[in-house]
């Protein structure tokens, strides 16, 4: 019975990092979200971006303007990428990284993401959201780099916060 007890022990830290990570990830996605809506979703019309999400699983009938359920599928998948980004972004930036480190290493990671999103994800899966984004590219690596600096700046104060 007490090496149960110690596997329980031994799993806190990454029970921690994980929920850490998640809930950084979640957060650092809402701050984005609220950035780019703010920013016009560099002139889309509102909900566009998660239509356009919701499109790489339902086609271009995700596109119409009407349907709600497009949007808010759009909001469930943004969610969950931001949710795992943030997952393997604290697995990856050690606690000792500090603030400032935290927050480069999260820009690095945003435009990272954006790149793999961009080059590989979109480009097999979701040829309507790529069309769509590709006069906007700039602004869109610029939003994801700024997921990643509030990624990097929520980590260790998440870290702290769950101690």
């Amino acid at each position: 019975m007490r090496g149960a007890g110690a596997a329980a022990q031994a799993a806190e830290p990454a029970r921690r990092e994980g929920a850490a990570g998640a809930i950084a990830g979640l957060l650092a996605g809402l701050g984005m979200a609220a950035l780019a809506w703010g920013l016009g979703a560099a002139g889309l019309a509102p909900g566009a971006p998660l239509r356009l999400l919701a499109s790489t699983l339902l086609g271009a009938g995700a596109l119409d303007p009407e349907g709600a359920a497009a949007a808010w599928l759009g909001a469930a998948l943004a969610a969950l990428g931001a949710g795992v980004a943030g997952l393997v972004f604290a697995s990856l930036v050690p606690e000792e990284a500090g603030l400032a480190r935290s927050a480069a290493a999260g820009v690095a990671w945003g435009l990272a993401t954006f790149l793999g999103a961009w080059l590989l994800v979109a480009r097999i899966g979701a040829p309507l959201l790529l069309e769509a984004g590709r006069p906007h590219a700039l602004a869109v690596a610029g939003l994801h780099a700024a997921f990643g600096a509030m990624l990097g700046l929520l980590l260790p104060v998440l870290r702290s916060a769950l101690d």
